[in-house]
């Protein structure tokens, strides 16, 4: 009965001592080289002082002068049915159908924090973007390119707008 209870007394210790090593001092060390050595402001979206977004988490937006990210798991109808309004309203001369769009336009990522969308994702809502915002196309397909990321490590992947960026420069620039 006492090897049990000193066995249970030892077991105790070692996992006061990781759970601290490891649930606290390493977590604390890592964000301290993350937040001196990268900066405070790596992956921030900041304008004016203003911090407007993460570059690493997708944001919804639903105005027709921004471009549109991946839609949430229970969207992809409504995303569907949204464009295709205003295919209607400004009287172009076609409407998609659910095989038309990319996939990433009208399906949730695993998370739902991506806030990446395809080159060719970007390239289907130009016109409404260009539309609202009164922008020539041109200089739109130039604030793609500027948000376009490579493929990670130069092979994995394709590239990818980041629609969080994109917004930033309209959203600049109006």
């Amino acid at each position: 009965m006492a090897l049990m209870f000193k066995n249970m007394i030892q077991a105790f210790l070692l996992l006061s001592v990781f759970t601290l090593i490891l649930g606290g001092l390493y977590p604390f060390s890592i964000y301290l080289v993350d937040h001196y050595v990268f900066g405070k402001n790596k992956n921030k979206l900041v304008l004016n002082d203003k911090v407007m977004g993460s570059m690493l988490l997708g944001q919804t937006f639903t105005e027709p002068k921004y471009f549109w990210g991946r839609p949430l798991a229970d969207q992809k109808q409504q995303r569907i049915e949204q464009y295709n309004q205003f295919q209607n309203k400004h009287a172009l001369p076609y409407i998609f159908a659910p095989t038309d769009f990319p996939a990433d336009f009208i399906t949730a990522s695993a998370s739902g924090l991506d806030p990446h969308i395809s080159y060719e994702s970007a390239m289907i809502q130009i016109d409404r973007v260009s539309r609202e915002t009164g922008r020539y196309r041109g200089i739109l397909e130039n604030y793609i390119l500027l948000s376009t990321e490579k493929r990670q490590f130069g092979f994995m992947g394709q590239p990818r707008v980041n629609v969080v960026k994109l917004n930033l420069l309209i959203y600049a620039n109006e």
